[in-house]
């Protein structure tokens, strides 16, 4: 994983965060892509990199919440 994926994620989880303030009903949901996120980061690779960012998007698409 690269800086700019490393920073893009680091964002990423961050932003989520805030959206599980405001998103109340799906908290538990936006929790558990944090935590997916902190997962990728801690990996550090391409492919985890890659995974998250795919399964956030779909993730957040479902319960139609943008970033």
């Amino acid at each position: 994983m690269n800086f700019y994926q490393t920073d893009t994620l680091s964002a990423v989880v961050a932003r989520l965060r805030e959206l599980s303030h405001e998103y109340r009903y799906c908290e538990n949901t936006l929790a558990q892509l944090c935590d997916a996120g902190e997962k990728a980061l801690r990996i550090h690779t391409e492919d985890a990199y890659n995974t998250f960012m795919s399964q956030c998007g779909s993730t957040l698409a479902d319960i139609n919440v943008n970033l």
